[in-house]
């Protein structure tokens, strides 16, 4: 046993051996330092506060004094702060929760919430953090009524402000206290590094002297194998022989393992990425460009010689630009939907694409239903107030010409009907005689939303994530926000962009690349990280969602 334990430390300790063992121990640590990067998504929150407001009322002050008063009704309350992060180096896409995160209750009732110091404050251009979080996060019971029971409708931050004299007068009714014990966030999206406050303001259940309520329960889940929820309210734990030993024993094993396959086995180096010679073009979808730039500019960086240009002219006009090109390798189409069977293409599914209706601000209004929209376009509604609004303005609609992918899909997916004809060309008066609504056209995404921004009672259509760069207001639809998350519920505005080719694309050329790489992690990365959901996962799989495209 001493000869052979002497035999392997003369081995380690030559040169060769001394070479193998350093490269090992290198590569160990490299592998365990890029497994910690693997875990992409790391969302961390810490309790910072959880006790009472501090605003005591002066005992020997009588009922005249209205500040003791406000303080007395004050004297119940008491406040939670949770610090969220992501602290991982990748960002927490909205379909990357399996499970939202939920904070608990007992023994208290919430009275109001609020989001406090996000950074960075601008999420996907002018989605703002804070508005996202506090649009869509609810108030509901907790724990949930047993089978027999019908859960109570959850309570937005609106409906909370609404009653806040009474939940901080103590005086609601037992159920409504019980209606308001879990407060639960939406899926929201989180890059690296950014990081927000929650502000929970909670009331005693039953009113008391002495300290107040304290604790309560946070839970959420991201999907696995994609990240976790971490509590690091506490500090990291300190470093103790024992977890120097947990981490170090792996490392000598699997550095040891090394030398073994390193003196035994020749070195083979990586194979290089395929980067073809030559050029295309993406041509078609306008509401899909900002994506289609994206990925066309991160191939071009990995190979830097290639060229890819972007022509964004609709995805009809894309269409006929493929079918008539002359060369099959020469041009690509990104397209609003499945292209017609007859055009007999090659296609494969990108992303999920949701669509949302927007209109101008001064109308004052955040939702339809799918009903209301058809009647306004049938011409039933010609004025804003026939629909709730406040404000006396005409309906003005702003459409795509019939080019659009975009324009398909909200014939098929909403109106179930064509567009009515163009009646102005100033989207503000009608040509005489133009019967029928208000409407005129525009050549792409950006023109339509930059008109609805601009003309009062402006009714539009537009990728959601565009139309989130402008001022105009995306509405509900079936009471549903126009989110990736809201398709299972019903909501109707959305389709899949498709990448066609004219046949399969010869292996050496550029077009045939690209397509490819839209299957790798860094195009996916891309493609979520713009607001869409990729419909090829990890394993190369096709999503169902986008299966069911086909028949939607």
């Amino acid at each position: 046993m001493q000869q052979l334990v002497a035999a392997i430390v003369q081995g380690l300790l030559s040169r060769a051996g001394s070479l193998s063992l350093f490269s090992a121990l290198a590569i160990a640590v490299l592998g365990r330092v890029a497994a910690v990067y693997r875990l992409r998504r790391r969302l961390t929150y810490r309790r910072a506060v959880d006790g009472k407001l501090g605003l005591v009322p002066n005992p020997g002050a009588g009922d005249e004094d209205p500040t003791s008063n406000v303080l007395r009704t004050l004297d119940q309350v008491s406040v939670v702060a949770v610090r969220f992060r992501n602290t991982g180096n990748h960002t927490i896409g909205s379909n990357d929760y399996s499970t939202p995160i939920r904070l608990k209750f007992t023994g208290r009732y919430i009275v109001d919430f609020r989001i406090s110091d996000p950074e960075p404050e601008l999420v996907r251009d002018k989605i703002y953090l804070r508005k996202e979080i506090e649009d869509r996060a609810y108030v509901s019971r907790w724990p949930q009524p047993d089978d027999q029971g019908d859960p109570a409708p959850a309570i937005n931050q609106r409906s909370l402000r609404t009653n806040l004299p009474t939940a901080l007068s103590g005086t609601l009714h037992d159920d409504d206290k019980n209606q308001r014990t879990a407060l639960t966030l939406p899926s929201v999206e989180l890059p690296a590094r950014s990081r927000f406050t929650l502000l929970v303001h909670l009331h005693e259940r039953q009113p008391h002297d002495g300290d107040l309520t304290k604790g309560y329960e946070l839970d959420g889940r991201l999907q696995q194998g994609k990240g976790k929820v971490v509590d690091a309210t506490f500090a990291a734990p300190k470093i103790t022989p024992a977890r120097v030993f947990t981490v170090l024993v792996p490392l000598i094993a699997g550095a040891l393992a090394v030398v073994l396959l390193i003196q035994s086995a020749p070195f083979s180096p990586p194979k290089a990425l395929n980067c073809a010679q030559g050029s295309t073009k993406l041509v078609g979808s306008t509401a899909f460009r900002p994506v289609t730039e994206a990925i066309a500019a991160a191939y071009r960086d990995q190979c830097g010689k290639d060229t890819v240009t972007v022509e964004a002219n609709g995805s009809l006009e894309g269409l006929r630009e493929l079918q008539d090109a002359k060369n099959a390798n020469d041009v690509g189409m990104l397209s609003d939907g499945p292209a017609p069977p007859e055009a007999d293409l090659q296609g494969r599914p990108v992303a999920v694409i949701v669509f949302t209706l927007v209109v101008n601000r001064e109308v004052k209004i955040d939702r339809l239903t799918v009903e209301q929209v058809r009647g306004i376009y049938q011409g039933r509604y010609t004025n804003w107030r026939q629909l709730g609004s406040t404000t006396d303005l005409p309906i003005r609609l702003v459409g795509r010409n019939a080019d659009s992918g975009t324009r398909q899909a909200f014939e098929h997916n909403v109106l179930n009907a064509r567009e009515p004809a163009v009646t102005s060309d100033t989207c503000e008066q009608p040509i005489p005689p133009s019967p029928g609504p208000i409407r005129c056209e525009r050549k792409d995404t950006v023109e339509v939303l930059r008109t609805v921004d601009q003309i009062p009672g402006a009714l539009g259509y537009a990728g959601a994530v565009d139309a989130a760069k402008f001022n105009s207001v995306r509405l509900r639809l079936e009471d549903q926000e126009p989110l990736t998350e809201s398709l299972d519920r019903g909501y109707p505005f959305w389709t899949v962009e498709y990448l066609y080719t004219k046949g399969v694309p010869s292996n050496d050329l550029v077009l045939k690349q690209l397509n490819d790489y839209l299957s790798t992690d860094t195009a996916r990365e891309r493609i979520r990280a713009a607001g869409y959901l990729p419909c090829v996962d990890q394993s190369g799989a096709i999503l169902d969602l986008c299966n069911k495209a086909l028949s939607h």
